[in-house]
């Protein structure tokens, strides 16, 4: 299942990859990333991933 996940998180060094690591522990195939905005410290990024089950999904939220 190709899913779209939106995340905000704080703008700073090792963020983004922090949360492309939770998402490769959880199962996901990160096949883009793109970095929205940065704005006031936050950072809005979006992730398309291949998630391996829709029964799992409630794990990734």
């Amino acid at each position: 299942m190709l899913l779209r996940v939106r995340v905000t998180l704080p703008d700073r060094p090792g963020t983004l990859g922090q949360v492309a690591r939770t998402l490769g522990v959880s199962g996901a195939d990160i096949v883009q990333a793109v970095v929205l905005e940065r704005l006031g410290g936050r950072a809005v990024d979006d992730f398309t991933v291949v998630w391996p089950g829709a029964s799992r999904v409630e794990r990734l939220l």
